[in-house]
């Protein structure tokens, strides 16, 4: 349990480091539209987001509509969803307003982690304190939230004039986990 935590954490951080430089497209050509057999779980005829890119990946009916379930409630909104197969598992990404979101699925349907991007909107009122009152003098660049076996872990992407630093957070408790000067 502990090993899967870990390797989904680095999986995680590594994706938060690709997508802090991009967003990146998948090419859905061969998408298919969802008709009203596939239904009856979830009413996909009232979905505000475009989800026929899954049925590109996901053949099972079952594991479709588990997934399709994320899109009834939290991400309702979502909108450029593309699907990614990632070994037996599928990626979707998306956005949300101002948010880029990465939520990987398992083969059978069951949400693995989701990560969102954005920029210090995101972040809570109290770890915007504490972020600026621990590093006076920079300036916040990029959040991501990252949600993985009920645990959220906050990943704050900071900027001064002449250095970096990436600071973790989670359980209230901030870790620098990165900090470098600046070429000049």
């Amino acid at each position: 349990m502990k090993t899967t935590i870990i390797r989904h954490l680095l999986l995680a951080g590594a994706a938060s480091l690709i997508a802090f430089s991009s967003f990146s497209q998948v090419n859905t050509t061969r998408q298919t539209a969802y008709t009203a057999e596939s239904a009856d779980a979830v009413n996909m005829a009232h979905l505000k987001p475009d989800l026929s890119g899954l049925k590109n990946y996901i053949s099972d009916e079952k594991t479709e509509r588990k997934i399709l379930q994320y899109f009834t409630t939290p991400f309702d909104d979502a909108v450029n969803i593309t699907w990614v197969k990632v070994d037996d598992n599928v990626l979707a990404e998306f956005t949300v307003g101002n948010i880029k979101t990465r939520s990987l699925f398992d083969k059978k349907g069951n949400l693995v982690y989701s990560i969102d991007y954005s920029d210090e909107k995101l972040l809570p009122r109290h770890y915007k304190q504490m972020i600026h009152s621990d590093y006076a003098g920079y300036k916040i660049n990029q959040v991501a939230r990252v949600n993985e076996a009920l645990r959220e872990i906050w990943v704050v992407k900071l900027e001064a004039p002449d250095k970096f630093a990436t600071v973790r957070i989670e359980n209230d408790q901030p870790e620098e986990v990165e900090k470098f000067k600046k070429l000049r």
